[in-house]
């Protein structure tokens, strides 16, 4: 693994694309009929950011592991065994008791799921019926659910692998 993808690992950069790419420049930024033309003309963008909440909620844990810096920098692994096994050990207990890798993923899949079952009920309404007086307030959930999804993806701890 190179020192940058070692670094950014797939579910920091898959983050900060979600949140960026997707949730910042089209579900927040367009005004809902913009938002469901683009979506129609794209149908694959739903898709797309479905598929980036699954790999980074699969990927979570262990993306953000930094036991990965004492496993794969060239520098650590010429460190006598025993004392790497020590240094791996601390490290992983410093990121269980300070990152709360499996309270964030467990945050994550809330956040992840709300998002996922208004996007779809807004959808399904705008596809069938257009932006209309039903659709509104599915829009403004819509828009609550991914300001906090947003939030949370972009937390200045999921930009990189986390470093104690």
């Amino acid at each position: 693994m190179d020192l940058l993808g070692l670094l950014h690992s797939r579910p920091a950069i898959a983050c900060g694309t979600l949140a960026h790419k997707y949730l910042k420049n089209k579900l927040l930024a367009l005004a809902e009929s913009t938002a469901v033309a683009l979506f129609l003309e794209q149908p694959n963008m739903l898709d797309e950011m479905k598929e980036m909440l699954r790999e980074i909620e699969s990927d979570f844990t262990d993306g953000y592991d930094p036991g990965h810096f004492v496993v794969d920098l060239p520098l650590l692994q010429s460190l006598d065994s025993g004392l790497r096994d020590r240094l791996l050990a601390a490290l992983r207990r410093e990121y269980d008791e300070r990152f709360h890798p499996e309270k964030r993923l467990d945050e994550l899949r809330l956040l992840s799921a709300a998002f996922v079952n208004i996007l779809n009920a807004w959808f399904r309404q705008v596809a069938v019926a257009g932006v209309s007086a039903e659709s509104a307030p599915l829009w403004e959930g819509l828009q609550e659910k991914t300001i906090a999804l947003r939030e949370f993806l972009e937390d200045r701890e999921l930009c990189t692998r986390w470093i104690p």
